[in-house]
C-alpha cells in the first residue's frame, strides 16, 4: 500500500536559540532545534545566540518515512535534522512526474546498497516534488515568484522545455568556436560546420577524464593541431591556441541522458540541457607551452654541451697516449 506524501512547513525563527516551530501534518514536532546551514551546507554549532547573519538561511524540513531531513536544494541533499555529516544526495531519487522514488532503509535512515535492496528493512519511500517540500528554496534558485511554483512541476521548472523541445525533433545543439556557430554531433562525435569537423577525440582532458577538455588549434583553419611536449623547441604561430570545452554530459545533456542512462526525465534533471556556450580561447602564451619550450632548448644545449665535452676528454686521452 502506497504511504501518503507529507508535506512541512517549517516557521523560521529571529535566533539560533530559539526553537524551530515546524509543523507535519498539522502536528508541531517537539523539541525541533533550527538547522543553521551556511551556503556551504556546513552547520553552526547549536546553542550559538545572535542574530542571523546574511550568509545563514533556514533550510525547509521534510519527514522521509519516520525520520526528519532538511532540504538542501543548493547542493541537492538532504541533511538528517540534527545529524549534519547524514546526508542523501538527490541522485538516489527517480523523478516519476508527479513525485519522486528511492529506496529507503528504514534503520539506516538512507538509500541501502545495491546488494541490499530486498532487506526487510527497506521500502521504496515517495517524496514529493522539491517546489512542494523547498518552494522557498527553489523561488530563490530559480528567480521565480513562489505563487508562480504553485502551478509548475520540478521538471518545468528546471528543465528547458524550449532546448528539450528542439532535442526531441533532432535539431543538434549549438557550440561557438572563434565566433563561428558548430554543431554538436556525439553520434558522429565531432563538432560540425558544413562540411568541416573538428573531432572530438582530438581533445585531451584538463584533469579529470569526465571534466574539460583541451585541444590546440589554429584558429585561422580551424585545424587541429598536434604538439608533442616531448620535442618542441619554438613556439607555434600565434593563431594556434589552446581551447577548452567542457564534457559530453554538458555539451549534450539530451544525448548522454537518452543512450546512456535509465530515466532520461531524472537524468536532465540533475544535468540540463545547456545553450549559449562556447570554447574557451586560452593564447598559448598564457599556457605551460613557452616554459616546455625553454625547457627543451635548455636539455638540447645542455646534452650539445655535455657531448662536447666528452668529445674533447677522449682527444686529450689520445693525445697524452701518443
Amino acid at each position: 500500500m502506497e504511504k501518503d506524501i507529507a508535506k512541512i512547513t517549517v516557521i523560521p525563527p529571529k535566533s539560533l536559540d530559539t526553537f524551530a516551530a515546524a509543523r507535519y501534518d498539522g502536528k508541531t514536532i517537539s523539541g525541533a532545534h533550527p538547522q543553521v546551514v551556511r551556503s556551504t551546507g556546513h552547520a553552526l554549532p547549536e546553542g550559538k545566540s545572535g542574530e542571523l547573519q546574511p550568509e545563514t538561511k533556514i533550510l525547509s524540513v521534510y519527514k522521509m518515512e519516520r525520520t526528519f531531513f532538511h532540504v538542501d536544494i543548493d547542493n541537492r541533499r538532504f541533511i538528517k535534522v540534527g545529524v549534519p555529516d547524514h546526508t542523501i544526495s538527490f541522485d538516489h531519487m527517480v523523478y516519476k512526474g508527479s513525485h519522486y522514488e528511492m529506496p529507503f532503509d528504514l534503520f539506516l535512515e538512507k538509500p541501502p546498497k545495491p546488494g541490499d535492496l530486498n532487506h526487510e528493512d527497506v521500502v521504496i519511500t515517495k517524496i514529493p516534488q522539491l517546489v512542494t517540500i523547498a518552494l522557498q528554496e527553489m523561488s530563490e534558485k530559480y528567480q521565480v515568484p513562489a505563487y508562480e511554483l504553485k502551478n509548475l512541476s520540478d521538471f518545468d521548472l528546471m528543465v528547458d522545455l524550449k532546448a528539450l523541445a528542439a532535442r526531441e525533433k533532432d535539431l543538434l545543439p549549438v557550440f561557438e568556436i572563434f565566433g563561428k556557430n558548430y554543431n554538436v554531433d556525439l553520434e558522429d562525435y565531432s563538432f560540425k560546420r558544413g562540411d568541416h569537423k573538428i573531432p572530438l577525440n582530438g581533445f585531451k582532458p584538463v584533469s579529470d577524464p569526465y571534466g574539460d577538455r583541451y585541444a590546440y588549434i589554429d584558429s585561422g583553419t580551424h585545424q587541429l593541431v598536434k604538439i608533442d611536449i616531448t620535442t618542441i623547441k619554438e613556439m607555434p604561430p600565434e593563431r594556434v591556441v589552446k581551447i577548452v570545452i567542457p564534457s559530453n554530459d554538458r555539451l549534450d545533456a539530451y544525448y548522454v541522458g537518452k543512450n546512456r542512462e535509465p530515466d532520461l526525465k531524472t537524468y536532465l534533471l540533475s544535468n540540463p540541457i545547456l545553450t549559449g556556450q562556447k570554447a574557451r580561447v586560452i593564447p598559448l602564451s598564457q599556457t605551460n607551452i613557452p616554459a616546455i619550450v625553454k625547457s627543451n632548448v635548455n636539455n638540447e644545449l645542455r646534452q650539445q654541451f655535455e657531448q662536447t665535452q666528452r668529445l674533447n676528454a677522449r682527444k686529450m686521452r689520445r693525445g697524452i697516449n701518443t
